[in-house]
């Protein structure tokens, strides 16, 4: 019987080795090609979308360059363009001009009154390298403007203390204002509780939400310098409350009008309010304080000395707040503020994509030095104003070099 031989050539399991190594390396390469086009189109999304948030800050630049110019012509500095006077009869309250409904109209005219465009979108810049596919157009959109607006928003820190706010209600009516609303500490400043549970604050201890304080200034249309120091009655031209957050079962959400009487009442002693701050907002952790405001002696609030200050007294930690102004001391209705805070609303964009840019301005400051006490130690330790105090029958008095000595034993016959 005769046997058949199998013969195997070499060579066969190289032939798959490469083949496996071949497609190892093709699935590597087009990885490698799709990580670096992906990469390469975020990078390019990235600085569009930087390009368009930079053209909608190009339109709140112009907004305020409108409103600056608008303000200029109404007061008789420079003369008034028709495109000027419907910017300020649509968005600031004032007359003269066509007071535009359509938001397309709208859009265009801090464009129109700065002479940027006759109509759309406002050209900023072009960028290219030579080639249509990498040439960047800038351009912004839409500017709306809001000057009465449902709140008044602003930061309080170290540098900035104190904010002294008109209380100046749309329709000119400053004694329907029944009370104003406050809340602080946004989610922004931070999200942990740290209690002062007492009524001083410890030395180097930041407790947060803050202690703020809230002061009423108000006048009737006729008043006198003595009324801003005393009360009469359940009437006050100014008071003061602290408001100390807390999250006691006691601690509450309303201040009553008779805090602020009160505090300008000299032979009373007025404890701080502990404020309920228990987190539950959204927006702040202490949300919604209510301070209900009194008359001011003589009634008739006068709308132009109306003002309230929300200060910092710690000057730390930075704080967001808060204020609305309530037609019910029960803050169940609102009124808008009146050209206290102008909110600016851009759209640019960067070829096909689109940015959104929200922000207040003031026509008028609100940081203006304020005096908020008589004395100020800004330094630390050495630096510090020390204060030593003696509780004692006796006259008593403390030399410069430290020693103790009786008013006896000197020439000086004053009583320290």
């Amino acid at each position: 019987m005769l046997k058949t031989k199998t013969k195997y050539k070499s060579g066969a399991t190289s032939i798959y080795v490469v083949v496996i190594a071949t497609l190892l390396f093709s699935v590597i390469t087009v990885s490698f090609v799709r990580i670096i086009i992906s990469e390469l189109s975020n990078s390019a999304k990235d600085e569009l979308a930087q390009a368009a948030y930079d053209s909608a800050l190009a339109g709140v630049e112009d907004a305020k360059i409108a409103i600056g110019e608008y303000q200029k012509c109404v007061n008789g500095l420079t003369a008034c363009t028709p495109d000027m006077l419907d910017l300020g009869t649509t968005f600031l309250g004032g007359s003269g001009g066509t007071s535009y409904t359509d938001i397309e109209d709208q859009c265009s005219l801090v464009g129109k009154a700065l002479n940027r465009t006759s109509g759309g979108e406002v050209f900023i810049k072009e960028d290219t390298t030579g080639t249509t596919e990498t040439t960047t157009e800038q351009y912004y959109t839409c500017v709306l403007m809001n000057g009465a607006t449902s709140d008044y928003l602003a930061s309080l820190g170290s540098a900035t203390s104190a904010r002294v706010i008109p209380l100046r209600p749309v329709g000119g009516n400053a004694g329907a204002v029944a009370a104003v609303r406050l809340s602080w500490y946004s989610k922004d400043n931070g999200t942990t509780q740290n209690f002062m549970g007492s009524k001083f604050k410890k030395a180097n201890v930041d407790y947060t939400p803050p202690v703020i304080s809230a002061q009423i200034i108000q006048t009737a249309n006729s008043f006198t310098l003595s009324q801003f120091e005393s009360a009469s009655g359940d009437q006050t031209n100014r008071g003061t409350v602290f408001l100390i957050p807390s999250n006691a079962v006691s601690a509450t959400r309303i201040i009553g009008t008779d805090a602020f009487i009160e505090s300008n009442t000299h032979d009373q002693a007025t404890a701080p309010y502990e404020v309920k701050c228990d987190g539950t907002s959204s927006d702040y952790m202490c949300n919604e304080i209510i301070l209900r405001l009194p008359d001011p002696i003589g009634e008739n609030r006068n709308i132009d000395t109306f003002f309230l200050v929300v200060s910092l007294p710690y000057g730390k930690p930075e704080t967001d707040f808060k204020v609305e102004m309530c037609t019910d001391i029960n803050c169940n209705n609102l009124v808008a503020f009146d050209q206290v805070q102008i909110a600016i609303d851009s759209t640019g964009r960067a070829n096909d994509m689109y940015s959104r840019v929200e922000t207040r301005v003031e026509l008028s400051s609100g940081t203006f030095p304020f005096p908020e006490f008589a004395l100020q130690a800004t330094g630390d330790q050495e630096d510090a104003i020390k204060k030593n105090f003696y509780v004692t029958k006796n006259c008593w008095y403390v030399e410069s070099n430290g020693a103790v000595q009786t008013c006896a034993d000197s020439n000086n016959t004053d009583t320290p």
